[in-house]
């Protein structure tokens, strides 16, 4: 869906709040669209056709409100514009998003299985949203954009309610003990989800170095290398690994 919205759109001014996910700015500015980063909603301009927003984001963990997403969505659509959000870590928290039970007039909802549900090899997600916009969509999809199974593992995955209370506890858990674990380093937490942990460090660089000699890859950013995204460790082994990598670094 990320690639295909903007070959549906006439060339636009794209507003993306960043840091977040690259995929987006690249393939907007790919199809000829221009771009525009901001840092917050309140920094779009009254320019702007298409605002592209995730929530929760990717790497700061910052969660948008809900009545401040569908005022853009309403001023976007006034002007034949739309909102993008994209909901593909919304599954990690039993609250509901923006786009929970509402007519989405001018917005367009990215959804996803490679995150909460771990299930990124079978490269399946959707959309939900404006009439207009998603039936532009499905008509450029063609009818067979998705085969049967993982259709099947999709609608599996959504009905099982005790995997998804039960990983919802663990990864709870799991953030506040990495959080934790970061602090008694020497980190400061400076955002994150429940998948992910956003640290800050002064020497986040050789940090970074140190970890990957012990074979534990983070993730740095050009825009802030004073921080790291941790992920969770899978096993207690690789809980004092990081442990020990980190006593070291």
């Amino acid at each position: 869906m990320i690639q295909l919205l903007p070959l549906l759109i006439d060339c636009a001014e794209v507003a993306i709040i960043c840091p977040t996910y690259a995929e987006h700015a690249k393939c907007w500015s790919d199809h000829g669209h221009k771009i525009i980063e901001v840092s917050d909603l309140d920094k779009i301009p009254s320019t702007t056709d298409i605002a592209v927003v995730v929530s929760p984001n990717n790497p700061t963990g910052k969660e948008y409100d809900k009545t401040d997403l569908l005022r853009l969505a309403k001023n976007l659509k006034a002007r034949n514009g739309f909102l993008v959000l994209d909901e593909a870590f919304g599954d990690v928290s039993d609250q509901t998003t923006p786009t929970t039970g509402l007519r989405l007039e001018g917005i367009v909802a990215l959804k996803s299985f490679g995150k909460f549900f771990g299930l990124a090899g079978l490269r399946l997600g959707f959309a939900i949203g404006d009439t207009e916009i998603i039936t532009k969509l499905h008509a450029a999809l063609g009818p067979w954009a998705v085969s049967g199974i993982p259709m099947e593992v999709a609608i599996k995955a959504f009905c099982d309610t005790q995997w998804i209370s039960s990983t919802r506890k663990t990864l709870a858990n799991n953030r506040a003990r990495l959080e934790q674990l970061l602090i008694q380093s020497g980190f400061n937490i400076a955002g994150g989800t429940s998948l992910f942990t956003y640290a800050q460090h002064p020497q986040a660089e050789q940090i970074f170095n140190l970890l990957c000699r012990a074979h534990i890859l983070t993730r740095p950013f050009e825009h802030s290398p004073e921080k790291l995204r941790f992920g969770h460790p899978a096993t207690e082994a690789e809980w004092d690994r990081l442990q020990n990598a980190l006593k070291d670094a």
